[in-house]
């Protein structure tokens, strides 16, 4: 007989899923399993093959046997329900009490970490206290910080020499009694008034020194007072303006007159350098300018008419460094009128560039006894065009005097290799000569290649002058000739000329036969480097191949490619 509908209800619901309802309190009084038991039980299997399983899916009622069978799995599956929700909690009791613990553990932890930084904290303090420069004297700590100045010295507490001033009392006190960090200032933007309290102050603790005095105002405006105090004028000796535009510069000489800048018989200012880029022409706004006491003189970006030029450089008496820019081309003519002869005995380098087309005139009547350094050039024309080359004046070159020469750079110069060959004879001490313009080399170098015998063929003749007898650095870039658009034209570049030339002029020095080669005799070719306007894997190849030798002997060799020629440096370093 099949049990009734009711037994089938209760157990549906006593097996379908876990009971949400608490179990009966006759439950409790059994004796709980342990965790190692329940790890252990058998659960009731309730699969689709299992007799429980068969029985749940029928309409059957079980067996007396059954019934009894199931009512005993019921009791123990309340037993195991209760051990189980006991045993969660005395788990979840202990995670509980982990979880102070860890609590406790992170913060001192985190009290230990502080402890530590605290710790090390005090050893840097200790080691600050026993570092050796505690104990250098003043006047070392004084040389120390003079090293920590960069080429610009601002008024910024984050750069030296204010930086200095914010580490400690002692290092204040070494700084501010070291005349020589304050008396160089550089000044940018245009609060005008700014830089007059600011320079009192800064230039107060220079002492008795010189003053250099570097201003770079986008906008200058002039207030109605001195922005700097005319006792500190006197003892200004160089001076870098940048401006945007001449007016500027008119009016900033302007007050300098004010404060007794053009009365040279007070002995006032003393200015002997001056910097000057950023503006457009020259008109003449530099007329209050003490030029025969300027040594120093550079026109970075600042482009002057030649006719200017050739008046400024008259009153340079005193100039040891000039860099000037023309924006306007000379001609023979422009200087007719001018035969007084100017020596300029104390210049050492000079550096002339026409930002368009010139012509070398503009040196007429003018000489240089104790040149060093001197490069002549015009901007890089486009496409090479001839009409933007600086014309050679040959009249001009034949009685300038450069015997004192070492260093020649000629870019983009129009000139004949007679007049070049010609040039170069007039100076013998030439040591270095770098040439970028369209021109036939063969010449130049069948002369470098020919040294007069030491010994002579008739010891009674005259000996015949050598050549740039101590030339020891070539550089020549190679550059089309012809005025056209495309590279098709280029100078040939003869390789055997060039090594003949080094191997008449490199003398290794005997006693070291090495590969290395080690030291030169005085005299000797040191360095020789040939730069090519476009890819010239051949020539390379070629020059490389020839020279080898000598490389191998401690020969500098270099072969590259330049496209933009030789570049103008118009930074001075002074």
């Amino acid at each position: 007989m099949f049990a009734p509908s009711k037994t089938r209800r209760n157990i549906r619901r006593q097996t379908h899923g876990p009971s949400t309802q608490s179990p009966p309190a006759d439950a409790l009084k059994f004796e709980l399993y342990t965790a190692e038991e329940l790890d252990s039980l058998i659960l009731p299997d309730f699969t689709t093959d299992s007799e429980l399983g068969i029985l749940l899916r029928s309409h059957l009622s079980p067996t007396d046997s059954q019934r009894a069978q199931f009512q005993d799995l019921q009791r123990d599956s309340l037993r195991q329900a209760a051990s189980f929700d006991s045993l969660s909690v005395k788990i979840d009791r202990e995670v509980s009490e982990l979880e102070d613990e860890i609590k406790k553990l992170r913060l001192r932890a985190t009290n230990l970490r502080e402890r530590s930084e605290e710790a090390g904290h005090n050893h840097r303090r200790l080691q600050a206290l026993l570092a050796p420069i505690r104990v250098l004297p003043p006047e070392i700590m004084s040389e120390i910080f003079l090293a920590c100045l960069g080429p610009t010295v601002l008024a910024r507490t984050n750069e030296s020499p204010l930086l200095l001033c914010r580490v400690c009392s002692a290092w204040r006190a070494i700084a501010l009694s070291t005349p020589q960090l304050w008396a160089t200032l550089t000044f940018t933007g245009p609060n005008i008034q700014k830089l007059a309290s600011t320079s009192v102050e800064w230039f107060s603790h220079s002492g008795t020194l010189p003053l250099s005095l570097r201003l770079r105002i986008p906008s200058f405006y002039l207030p109605g007072n001195s922005f700097v105090p005319p006792s500190q004028w006197s003892r200004l000796r160089d001076l870098e303006v940048e401006l945007e535009s001449a007016r500027h510069v008119s009016a900033l000489l302007d007050r300098f007159s004010d404060v007794g800048l053009a009365s040279q018989s007070s002995g006032d200012a003393k200015f002997t350098k001056l910097l000057i880029s950023g503006m457009v022409w020259f008109h003449g706004s530099l007329r209050h300018l003490p030029w025969n006491q300027l040594t120093h003189i550079s026109s970075r970006g600042y482009s002057m008419h030649s006719v200017d030029w050739r008046s400024l450089i008259r009153e340079c008496t005193s100039l040891r460094h000039g860099s000037f820019t023309i924006a306007m081309g000379s001609s023979p003519q422009e200087n007719t009128g001018t035969n007084t002869r100017v020596s300029l005995l104390h210049l050492l380098s000079l550096k002339i560039v026409f930002a368009t087309k010139g012509g070398w005139s503009l040196l007429a009547g003018l000489s240089f006894p104790s040149l060093l350094s001197l490069t002549l050039g015009t901007v890089r024309p486009e496409y090479y065009k001839h009409e933007g080359l600086s014309l050679w004046h040959a009249p001009t070159f034949a009685q300038i005097s450069v015997h004192s020469l070492e260093t020649l750079v000629l870019v983009n110069v129009s000139i004949r290799k007679e007049s070049l060959i010609a040039f170069l004879r007039t100076t013998p001490k030439l040591t270095s000569f770098t040439g970028d313009f369209p021109f036939d080399y063969g010449p130049l170098l069948e002369e470098l290649s020919v040294l007069p015998n030491e010994e002579g063929d008739d010891a009674n003749a005259p000996r015949a002058m050598p050549f740039l007898p101590i030339l020891s650095k070539l550089l020549i870039y190679q550059s089309p000739s012809k005025k056209r658009r495309t590279y098709e034209s280029k100078v040939h570049f003869d390789v055997g000329l060039l090594t003949q030339v080094v191997r008449t002029r490199w003398r290794p020095r005997p006693s070291i036969p090495t590969q290395l080669g080690g030291d030169l005799n005085p005299g000797g070719l040191t360095s020789v480097i040939i730069r090519s306007l476009e890819e010239g894997t051949l020539l390379k190849a070629q020059i490389t191949t020839a020279l080898r030798p000598f490389s191998r002997q401690g020969l500098i060799v270099g072969v590259d490619v330049e496209p933009k020629g030789y570049q103008f440096d118009l930074d001075v370093d002074w």
